[in-house]
């Protein structure tokens, strides 16, 4: 399945915007906790992705079905910053998430990036263990 599915890198309009949002609020309810229950505005921090990450959509056949946000704009300490990545329930375990990881590292290698950070909620243990294949470490 991972060879049909197309990844696009989302550069800042008003029509991408619109896309990341609808995307992000269909993913809202497929994961606990919400991102809606972790940011004031969902819209807010959408536009604020679009328009400051580098922001790459999973996309099978006309449908997005995830999207990771990078953010690699702290050139002093060369740190790049997942600060989302989410992937539809349905689509999990098929290495969608996994090449998403890969594109961000690509990325924030491209910029000179050293290191990537992101955040993860303790109680989400299938992230924790997803990440942990990667090489991230606990701080």
């Amino acid at each position: 399945m991972i060879d049909k599915i197309k990844f696009e890198h989302l550069k800042y309009s008003d029509i991408n915007e619109i896309r990341l949002g609808k995307l992000v609020k269909n993913l809202d309810n497929e994961y606990t906790p919400t991102m809606s229950s972790l940011v004031d505005d969902l819209q807010a921090y959408t536009k604020k992705m679009i328009k400051n990450a580098i922001v790459v959509i999973a996309k099978y056949n006309k449908e997005d079905i995830g999207f990771i946000a990078t953010y690699c704009n702290d050139l002093s300490g060369r740190k790049s910053y997942i600060t989302s990545i989410f992937v539809k329930k349905d689509y999990q375990s098929n290495k969608v998430g996994q090449k998403l990881v890969d594109i961000a590292i690509s990325d924030s290698m491209k910029r000179g990036m050293r290191t990537i950070e992101l955040e993860v909620q303790q109680e989400n243990i299938l992230a924790i263990r997803f990440y942990k294949k990667y090489g991230f470490q606990k701080k």
